[in-house]
């Protein structure tokens, strides 16, 4: 005779009443809180956190020598535009610092942009490295600057310090070699760190929340239990999460009173040394990092690749355990979508610069770039949202194991509190 213990019954029962291979569309909340609210909760939590810990606002909205950071800047001028007419705020210049009422207000919007399109927090983070990483290759080399650090290259790059006579960041090198500046008078690594803020609180929470998420995934997963649309969707933006925390290790998160700079004014002139041969070594070192990375250091573009490569490897593992191949299709799309944007935008680069250097008018390169830019930006968007907005509709239709939880907590680590 073959006996049933109690917690053989339970798993038999739970497995009965919600075979896998029905639809019950939106599942009210059980009592471990295994429902649609719980799952939609549980989901947006990890995806805000994980974008809010991750973003360090620059102290003045500076123009990018760039391109991701700008149109990130300009994106949050316009959704800011209609809400700064509604409160009679003016300002001459988009880009002053009169456009956000503060600084909150500023993280706040970019953080609405990187929940809805989380790959315009990877590009730029990589734009940022690109500039400071410039920036103190550049400078390290002017006699006496030698330990010129990536953190302090962050410091002028963000803003960070007001430095008479610098009108592009990018410039920081030429205006030490011309002025003959010290570096004994730099604010050094303590003094930023004193003065930046340091979001411990938001960090903790959002490491908490990822661990038990990736927990909560995992056991589902090993129990042979599906994971909703959503599920999948944080798990990305966790992996975009990490990414980004690395990439802004050297960058100090919230600095919003900048340094004022204790040289002197005069000589604030600064001649291009790039145009004559000297210094840099010619015209290609004229202004932009990307020029400089993808025509002399071919490595980096390999360095792009494998890097876009590697996180669409890891997303399509997560996507593959799950339901259909559908969302996995949809995934690679979008991932494809985002290699061509940044591919592309050595192109666009280069082609501005040439055309600056010859003092010409924007020609048919110029035209062809913008618009084929343009219009992968604007395919990765409308996927992107019908990727967000097709995670929530699928609820209408979800399998029944998606709500099914584990008979014992000791069985299931999602099944305490959902």
């Amino acid at each position: 005779m073959t006996t049933i213990t109690n917690s053989s019954l339970v798993l038999i029962s739970c497995k009965s009443v919600v075979p896998s291979n029905t639809t019950i569309g939106f599942h009210a909340e059980s009592t471990c809180g295994r429902g649609t609210a719980s799952i939609i909760w549980n989901c947006l939590t990890v995806m805000i956190f994980a974008v809010w810990s991750t973003i360090h606002l620059s102290t003045r909205t500076l123009h990018s020598p760039l391109w991701y950071k700008s149109l990130l800047q300009t994106g949050t001028y316009y959704f800011w535009s209609p809400w700064r007419r509604l409160l009679r705020k003016e300002a001459d210049d988009y880009m002053s610092d009169v456009e956000f009422p503060n600084f909150t207000s500023r993280k706040i919007l970019e953080a609405v942009i990187t929940v809805l399109f989380p790959e315009t927090g990877v590009v730029v983070a990589v734009e940022e490295v690109i500039v400071a990483w410039y920036i103190r290759r550049a400078t390290s080399k002017v006699e006496g600057w030698e330990s010129f650090s990536l953190k302090q290259a962050h410091l002028i790059a963000m803003g960070g310090i007001l430095v008479p006579g610098l009108e592009a960041t990018q410039d920081f090198d030429q205006l030490v070699l011309r002025r003959k500046m010290s570096f004994a008078i730099f604010p050094t690594h303590a003094q930023i760190s004193r003065r930046a803020k340091k979001d411990y609180t938001d960090k903790a929470i959002a490491l908490f929340q990822g661990v038990y998420f990736i927990g909560n995934c995992w056991m589902r997963y090993r129990h042979k239990y599906r994971l909703a649309r959503l599920e999948f969707i944080a798990l990305n933006y966790l992996i975009y999460a990490v990414l980004v925390s690395a990439l802004r290790y050297s960058k100090p998160q919230e600095l919003q009173d900048p340094f004022q700079s204790k040289w002197s004014h005069e000589g604030t002139d600064i001649d291009y040394l790039g145009g004559s041969g000297e210094g840099r070594g010619g015209v290609a070192d004229l202004n932009s990092p990307f020029y400089i990375w993808y025509t002399r250091k071919r490595w980096h573009i390999f360095a792009l690749i494998l890097l876009a490569l590697g996180t669409a490897g890891v997303l399509n593992f997560c996507y593959r355990i799950g339901p259909t191949h559908e969302t996995q299709s949809l995934l690679w799309r979008i991932t494809f979508l985002g290699i061509v944007c940044i591919s592309c935008l050595p192109l666009r680069q280069i082609a501005h610069e040439r055309n600056a250097l010859r003092a010409e008018k924007p020609g048919l390169l110029d035209r062809v770039a913008d618009v084929y830019v343009g219009m992968c930006c604007l395919g990765y968007v409308a996927l992107r949202l019908y990727l967000l907005v097709g995670a929530f509709l699928r609820f209408r239709v979800a399998t029944a194991d998606v709500y099914v939880t584990a008979p014992s907590w000791t069985q299931y680590l999602g099944h305490v509190g959902g």
